[in-house]
């Protein structure tokens, strides 16, 4: 089977709960079957869920004031992802949550003109409604968990 005849999937997960996410989703499709490649940036969980890691990214998450300090770790980390998805194609990446990291992720991926969907939606109701512009030019797809996050 040729590379071209696989579809190849990327997961971003920056969190702990994206790991989780990644992680319940990669197990989904491959049962499922077919030819499916799962490549990732996520943690332990999307590893034993059979996810080919490019980098461990869940380890060190922070939030508040002690993210900006991870600044430049998740700088290396999107040019790594734009690499990876220059020499790679892969047919959709999917941002796991986390905003502040992915949406950098996902400008990389539109750049290469991939599909991009967005698993679980960033509380934008909660805490940045005025994101949601830059979601919609960003995201092809969000998969929702939340019942009222549709209606976002």
């Amino acid at each position: 089977m040729t590379q071209s005849e696989q579809t190849t999937i990327l997961f971003t997960a920056f969190e702990p709960s994206g790991d989780t996410l990644a992680a319940a989703a990669a197990r989904e499709l491959a049962a499922r079957g077919g030819s499916i490649r799962l490549v990732g940036l996520g943690g332990g969980e999307m590893a034993e869920a059979g996810v080919e890691m490019l980098a461990q990214t869940t380890r060190e998450a922070a939030m508040g004031f002690g993210a900006v300090s991870e600044i430049m770790r998740i700088k290396r980390l999107v040019d790594l992802v734009d690499q990876w998805i220059e020499e790679n194609s892969p047919d959709v990446v999917v941002a796991v949550d986390s905003p502040a990291a992915n949406f950098h992720v996902c400008k990389v991926a539109r750049k290469h003109r991939c599909k991009v969907a967005h698993l679980a939606a960033p509380q934008l109701w909660g805490w940045a409604p005025w994101r949601i512009r830059k979601m919609r030019r960003l995201t092809d797809h969000v998969m929702c968990l939340l019942p009222f996050d549709p209606a976002w």
